[in-house]
């Protein structure tokens, strides 16, 4: 019994070593962290300007797991697609909650895409939501890793643990406005089109 007891306490232990150590990588790596999430808001900016109706949601998704992924590499911890594909439509939802104003906006300008002539001037209108939207996300998927670390990490918990995990550590409402308007500001000046050639590569890979 005793033996076990020891045993229980190195795992302990080196539990939360682990998750001290992915804490300090979560800051060491934050500047590079924000500077990718704001190349891929841009990339989905741009996909918004594909004029193929319906052809930017499956590249923004493809996007904006590629995101994840690059956070997660740069944090050191590793996630499957579920988790990141369940984790973002979570994010997603979200900021529907927060900019109501923008999922409306993304809704008109896909339908005008529809429209010959006026393909192009739904995707500009969108290009700019589309990468605050992802620029929001971004930001809080890496709060909600940096939430879960101070807590103890994800080490040995399932898929479901993972995500159940990520869901609670989410910023607040009133965090993810504040969120929301650094976006803004941050995507304010965007130049979208200089990413087409990374927005057409995930349209191709959707």
């Amino acid at each position: 019994m005793r033996k076990d007891k020891d045993m229980s306490s190195v795992v302990g232990v080196a539990v939360a070593h682990s998750a001290a150590m992915g804490l300090k990588q979560w800051y060491a790596t934050a500047d590079e962290v924000h500077r990718r999430i704001f190349w891929h808001s841009c990339v989905n900016g741009a996909i918004a300007l594909i004029p193929v109706p319906l052809a930017g949601e499956a590249a923004c998704i493809v996007n904006q797991i590629a995101m994840y992924r690059k956070i997660n590499e740069l944090v050191g911890v590793r996630f499957s697609d579920n988790v990141l594909r369940n984790v973002g439509k979570f994010l997603l939802s979200q900021c529907a909650g927060v900019a109501a104003g923008a999922v409306i906006v993304i809704g008109v300008s896909a339908v005008a895409k529809f429209i010959p002539g006026l393909n192009f001037i739904g995707g500009l209108a969108e290009a700019s939501v589309a990468g605050v939207v992802n620029y929001v996300c971004g930001e809080a998927y890496y709060q909600m890793l940096g939430n879960v670390m101070k807590a103890g990490g994800t080490s040995g918990a399932s898929d479901a643990e993972i995500i159940r995990r990520m869901k609670e550590a989410a910023p607040s409402k009133a965090e993810l406005s504040g969120i929301h308007a650094t976006a803004k500001e941050r995507m304010k000046n965007a130049n979208y089109s200089h990413y087409k050639k990374e927005a057409q590569a995930c349209a191709d890979a959707a």
